[in-house]
This record gives structure tokens, sequence and C-alpha cells, in this order.
């Protein structure tokens, strides 16, 4: 079962709201809450009946969720798709001619698979396309905006928490190698959520060669050493809440969202120089997620948030 359905389970529990788990009958990690006649069924922890079938291809389809964004007057970073691009050489040439950097995704992707950052060239996109060209009949390629990594998440259709979210690093105590600091990162993530692993994979290697090191070194203490260059807490990425320090744009933005797209529960991914900062300047929106991990929400650095309350209060229209 889903951690985030084990986590709604365990809210029903202190709000009273009656768990029916229709697993074994269904084949599928279903469960149905009720509670004063309502019944709310629940697919993998955050597959939920109200959101349609429109907004879920909305949310899937990254090209889509640009533009809709877009006629809302909400930034995002300027992309193309493509499918061949030996085929669209020209087009995509011109557009990566002003040399900015440029990330590369699978036009239906999640948690950061098939995701291509820093490259340069036409060349580099071609590299990582035949590497990944298996997970998606068509890809995106978009500039690769400067800033920090920002989750906003909603429930009913308002801001319910907000985190920054780092890639991966370990941090030198003087004594420990980076091995021995990565499998302590590892056990620590897994005990947040089970699914969450930081497995060290030929990215990782390549960043310690780049810091002069390998997993044999000694870091010295206070030393952070990077390990991923993909912001995933699926892979060990760090979460440090910051809802109080959101700029009040973002709450217009999700009640916008909302709205227009008819959803209640749902993500922001964001790139932003300063959450607090007026995000029409300082921040990019990068993707729409109907289905979005929000677990670590409730193990964030700084505060904590009972988003599976929240989510089961809006599902049943708890008081």
């Amino acid at each position: 079962m889903d951690p985030h359905q084990k986590a709604l389970i365990a809210a029903a529990g202190r709000l009273g709201v009656s768990v029916r788990d229709l697993s074994e009958a269904w084949g599928e990690d279903l469960v149905a809450y009720e509670h004063s006649g309502r019944r709310e069924l629940v697919y993998r922890g955050r597959g939920y009946a109200s959101m349609s079938c429109i907004a879920e291809r909305v949310c899937l389809n990254k090209a889509a969720t640009v533009d809709l964004l877009a006629e809302m007057g909400i930034p995002t970073p300027k992309s193309r798709v493509f499918r061949e691009p030996e085929a669209e050489r020209q087009k995509l040439e011109r557009f990566m001619k002003d040399g900015s950097l440029f990330v590369v995704k699978p036009l239906h992707g999640q948690d950061g698979v098939g995701v291509g950052m820093d490259l340069r060239s036409f060349d580099d996109v071609l590299a990582h396309w035949r590497l990944h060209r298996e997970l998606d009949s068509r890809f995106l390629v978009e500039e690769q905006v400067p800033g920090e990594d920002l989750r906003i998440q909603a429930v009913g259709g308002r801001i319910a928490a907000a985190c920054r979210r780092e890639p991966a690093s370990v941090v030198g105590d003087g004594n420990s190698t980076v091995l021995e600091l990565a499998e302590a990162r590892d056990r620590f993530v897994q005990g947040q959520n089970p699914k969450n692993r930081l497995e060290l994979d030929e990215v990782s290697h390549e960043l310690l060669r780049e810091q002069e090191l390998d997993l044999d070194a000694v870091p010295a203490t206070g030393r952070k050493v990077r390990l991923k260059k993909i912001v995933n807490v699926g892979q060990g990425g760090h979460v440090i809440d910051v809802t109080d320090e959101l700029h009040p744009l973002y709450r217009e933005w999700v009640s916008l969202i909302a709205r227009q797209v008819g959803i209640r529960i749902f993500s922001l991914d964001v790139i932003s120089e300063d959450p607090g900062a007026d995000p029409r300047r300082a921040s990019r929106v990068l993707e729409l997620n109907g289905k979005a991990q929000w677990l670590h929400h409730t193990f964030s650095e700084g505060r904590t948030h009972d988003i599976p309350a929240l989510v089961l209060r809006d599902l049943l229209s708890l008081t």
C-alpha cells in the first residue's frame, strides 16, 4: 500500500472517519473513506474521484500546463515540444541559439525520471533523448531558470503548505567517508518514506569527481557534498518548509488555477529566486501536478503539516 494511503488511514482514525480497504477485492490500492453518509474513494493515496479526466490530462501534459498557465498570466519558462530531434534540428537550434542552459524531460514524465539539466547545445539534447527516448513519444526542452525549487501544495483550492527542495547531499563530520554518510542518509529518508531511496548512480559519481572526491574520501566537518543534480525527495532530496514566507500572489494563483482547471488538490512546481518576492519577476511555474506526493510536508524541516487530515476534511466536507 502506498505510504500516502497509509497516512490517510491513520488520519481517518484521528478524525473518526470510517475506512474500508477495497484493495483485495479490487486488486488495486483502493480505499473508501466514509463520514456522515458521504463516501470517497482514494486510489494509491493520491488519486481522488473529484479530479476530472480533463484536469488529469492537463496535469500530465507539461505543454498543455504551460499553455494554460500562460493564458492565466502566470509566468513559465519558454519551451518547445519535439518528437524526433534529428528531424527538427533547425527548429531546436533556433530555439536554443541564445546559449542559455536548458532542461529536457518527457512530456508526460513524473518524479524526475528522464530529466536532463545543464544542456547547452542541440547535440546535448540529442544525446539525452537517445538515452531516454523509450520513456515517451514526445519530449519538452525548456530554458533552465535560475533559482531554487519550490513546491506549493494546495488542498481545497487553497495553499496548505510550501517547501523549498534541494537535491540530495550530505555534510561531512570529519570521520565518516562519503559512502558512509550516503548510507546514513539513505536509511534516514527510508524512515521518512519507505519508498524513498538515495542510490548513488553515475550522476552521483560525476558530481563527486567535480568536487575532487570519491566514495572513500572523508569530507571535512561541515563540508557539503552534492550527490544529485535533480531535486527529488524520492531520491534523498532535502525539504525545508517556507509556507509562512510565501508572497501573497501565490495564493491568488492557486485559487485561479483551482477554478480554471476544476481541481482542488494539486501542487505547483516553481523555480524561485525568493519565495517571499513578487513571483511575477522572481519565479517561473514549471508544472501542475494533480497526483503530487505530499508526504514530505509531514516531515519537512522547520515546520510540518497534517496534509492527510486536510485532504480527508476536504474530500468529506468535514468541519
